[in-house]
């Protein structure tokens, strides 16, 4: 597809030298633009930061780009990371901080990691090409179905604990909001099941 390079977003990247730019300006002079950039669909750029720069220069109004719609934080910078390192090598220290950014999205913060499966859930949930990817939308829904017994366990052993006289301490409070948590993402999940069999069925 044909994309305005006006409309296409650059975000905080891992490269910062984008080297010899001159020498792929040549190229793109003599013989055009051989691999497409790539963008997802809100026309951020993941991959082909020289390219785009080098078409800027040479005054282009437009660029050839291929669009895919990925939303994983995780899987864009893997992809940044993956395809740059196939061009021109990342400096150590860009190295460095690819892999710093990569372990703490494979590994976020308890709270962070909640935010996004919900966000992330949302967003499949209303996607325009939920359809295509039915199967593996109806597996990750099912998987997250058996928080429904834990959910209800630990409100059975919240108002036990009621009866004990722990009503009030902090820990049965943070007890209280996991669980709640829990069965909200279950249910969320459950909907996302029911959503997905109604698309099949259509």
């Amino acid at each position: 597809m044909i994309v305005a390079i006006a409309d296409i977003k650059i975000k905080k990247r891992i490269r910062k030298d984008l080297g010899d730019i001159d020498a792929l300006m040549e190229s793109l002079e003599q013989y055009g633009l051989l691999n497409p950039i790539t963008v997802n669909t809100k026309n951020e750029l993941i991959a082909g930061h020289r390219r785009l720069e080098a078409a800027k220069r040479l005054g282009w109004q437009n660029i050839h780009a291929e669009q895919i719609d990925i939303r994983d934080p995780l899987l864009l910078l893997e992809l940044e990371m993956e395809e740059n390192m196939q061009r021109l090598s990342f400096s150590d220290a860009e190295v460095q901080e690819g892999y710093a950014k990569l372990e703490k999205l494979r590994n976020p913060h308890f709270m962070k990691k909640w935010w996004r499966n919900i966000a992330g859930f949302f967003s499949d949930l209303f996607s325009s090409n939920a359809k295509e990817r039915l199967g593996k939308k109806v597996f990750q829904a099912r998987k997250y179905l058996w928080l429904f017994p834990i959910g209800i366990f630990m409100l059975i052993v919240s108002g036990f604990w009621n009866k004990t006289g722990l009503s009030g301490s902090i820990f049965k409070t943070l007890f209280d909001l996991s669980s709640l948590i829990i069965l909200l993402f279950a249910c969320f999940s459950l909907v996302r099941l029911i959503y997905l069999k109604r698309i099949n069925e259509k």
